[in-house]
């Protein structure tokens, strides 16, 4: 139910993406970069608690896979990624 995002950008996905076999790079980026809508709202109520995990997951997965494919980094973009990859509780 996730619609495709312009001609050669991200197409339609199968009907079942756990079944797919011999994925390339690119598919597994389609499937990051659209996930996190589709697990909004999944869990039932009483699941919230995870579902918020899930989706901060999905969050720092795609955050952290924007980091690295840049190209070229700065100071300021170095800092984020180290940020972002540092240990939960670690102080900064």
């Amino acid at each position: 139910m996730v619609p495709t995002f312009g001609l050669d950008i991200i197409q339609k996905f199968t009907n079942n993406i756990s079944g797919l076999k011999q994925l390339a790079v690119w598919d597994f980026e389609d499937i990051l970069q659209c996930i996190i809508p589709v697990f909004e709202g999944l869990f039932p109520q009483k699941h919230k608690k995870h579902e918020k995990e899930i989706l901060n997951t999905l969050f720092l997965l795609a955050t952290w896979h924007a980091y690295a494919k840049l190209q070229l980094h700065m100071d300021h973009t170095l800092d984020l990624f180290e940020q972002l990859t540092r240990p939960l509780g670690e102080k900064i």
